[in-house]
């Protein structure tokens, strides 16, 4: 369910609507979280690069989700990288003083905002286990199996890679081994556990 379903017209009117085209950076690494943006559509990346010039992304972000949420009330409430869109976008941005009204007087949208970050914290901790596995194919199985129906669909090669923290060449060269071992099939970018 998107949040700002759970809002009323007066509420809504008093967000703030951010069209953002796409390449464009919304908050930078280390810049102060004192807001929540929920994306109303696009796609949003909040990535970092290492030392090496390697870029890590740590979310990719779709309509109807937060960012933010998990800093706003830290005691370090700093980005951890930054937040990029990917394509053109529109956001909705709602400030510290805001948020606290809302979830002081709206009780359906407090326990909506509560299930996102319980749900956030599953999905952070599920890919927290599945990028300390040292092999490709661990971390295969592990995505498949924590998965719906053991089954991932993916847009391209690109994607499930970021997902699974690996290049597309390994993950290629992964989801290759595992279908002649007989543990996954692969057809129209879904791959499925047998």
């Amino acid at each position: 369910m998107n949040i700002l379903n759970c809002l009323t017209k007066e509420e809504l009117s008093k967000i703030k609507t951010i069209k953002i085209s796409k390449n464009s950076t919304l908050f930078y690494e280390e810049e102060k979280c004192d807001s929540i943006g929920i994306i109303e559509s696009g796609k949003v990346e909040i990535s970092t690069f290492l030392s090496n010039g390697e870029k890590v992304i740590y979310n990719t972000l779709l309509p109807g989700e937060i960012f933010g949420s998990n800093l706003i009330f830290s005691t370090e409430p700093f980005y951890k990288g930054n937040v990029v869109t990917l394509t053109d976008s529109i956001i909705k941005i709602i400030s510290e003083k805001d948020l606290k009204v809302l979830l002081k007087n709206n009780e359906k949208f407090l326990v909506n905002y509560l299930k996102f970050q319980s749900d956030f914290t599953k999905k952070l901790n599920s890919k927290i286990k599945l990028l300390s596995m040292d092999s490709a194919k661990d971390r295969m199985i592990f995505a498949l199996e924590n998965n719906k129906n053991n089954t991932i669909h993916f847009k391209t090669v690109n994607d499930l890679a970021d997902y699974l923290g690996l290049s597309r060449e390994a993950t290629s060269r992964t989801i290759t081994k595992l279908v002649n071992e007989g543990i996954i099939t692969y057809k129209n970018k879904t791959i499925s556990k047998k």
